[in-house]
């Protein structure tokens, strides 16, 4: 007997993070994703972000794409903290916000075969307003930052699931994710590249290596520290040439398929501002022919 599988939705929370504020006067964003009790803890490690696009209320800081570990019908907690003025983000952590700060909360569950949409938007007029970890500001005002609680902050998508779920053979679920519960959040790495600066050597030819090397220097040109691990990503590397021993390939930030390697920000684990990183790059060539790709560095998640 013949049988046809069928194609699921991704699970997924798809983060487009928005402002009023200009984009001048933003210093960084910082982002952490875990579950409720490691938000509140803060016991994560934090993505940080200087990418700003647009301006007055259409003003973006980009999007940063979820997928649980484990249980698809896990909660994700989320908290986005905003620098203005010269303030860091780590400046504005505490019982109380610091004017310079704005902090957005949001707790949210996600469904399984279903990607929602979860706008946060970081106001002007939440900047300075304290709010306590299980609320956020919105228009001014704290309210609830469990967007499953009907009529507080807007998820599009985030309607009733679809009742028509698929289920294997058993009743189960059909892609055999864990039971129950929270999970571990596993985010997507955000594109840092923005807030660096890439310098490329010539190449020169190793014959005992038989490679073509090179050093790419990645220079943190923001005013906050990046966090790592930090990924040199080699996009449409020119088909004569193979990059040498790469980390791996990028499986879910297009472009996909591309090489990487390994950025070391040190043992601190971050790429502080104007701090400076040498990457040694080599690549097989065999045809000797010009080598060509585009750069970009990815932050910590999956790549």
């Amino acid at each position: 007997m013949a049988t046809s599988a069928a194609c699921y939705s991704p699970t997924e929370m798809v983060l487009e993070l928005r402002t009023n504020i200009p984009c001048s006067r933003i210093t960084a964003v910082d982002i952490l994703v875990g579950t409720r009790a490691e938000l509140t803890s803060r016991t994560l490690p934090v993505t940080t972000t200087a990418s700003c696009t647009g301006t007055g209320a259409a003003g973006s800081l980009g999007t940063l794409v979820l997928v649980p570990s484990g249980a698809r019908d896990s909660q994700a907690g989320i908290q986005v903290t905003m620098g203005i003025d010269g303030h860091a983000p780590e400046s504005c952590n505490g019982a109380v916000t610091p004017v310079g700060c704005i902090v957005a909360r949001r707790y949210v569950t996600f469904r399984p075969h279903d990607s929602r949409t979860l706008p946060i938007d970081l106001s002007e007029d939440c900047i300075g307003v304290s709010c306590a970890t299980d609320t956020t500001c919105t228009d001014g005002q704290c309210r609830t930052a469990d967007i499953d609680v009907a009529g507080v902050p807007t998820c599009e998508g985030c309607g009733a699931a679809d009742a028509s779920a698929e289920t294997g053979a058993d009743g189960g679920a059909s892609d055999g994710a864990a039971p129950d519960g929270d999970a571990s959040l596993e985010p997507v790495a955000l594109d840092v590249t923005s807030a660096l600066s890439i310098t490329l050597s010539g190449f020169a030819y190793s014959r005992s290596l038989d490679r073509f090397v090179q050093t790419v220097t990645i220079t943190n040109t923001s005013a906050s520290p990046i966090a790592g691990p930090l990924a040199l990503v080699f996009d449409q590397l020119s088909s004569n040439a193979t990059l040498d021993a790469p980390a791996g390939t990028t499986q879910v930030v297009p472009p996909l398929g591309s090489p990487w390697l390994a950025v070391d920000v040190g043992t601190d684990g971050v790429l502080s501002p104007s701090e400076a990183v040498p990457v040694a790059v080599r690549f097989a060539n065999p045809s000797k022919a010009f080598i060509n790709y585009e750069r970009r560095v990815l932050g910590p998640g999956r790549r």
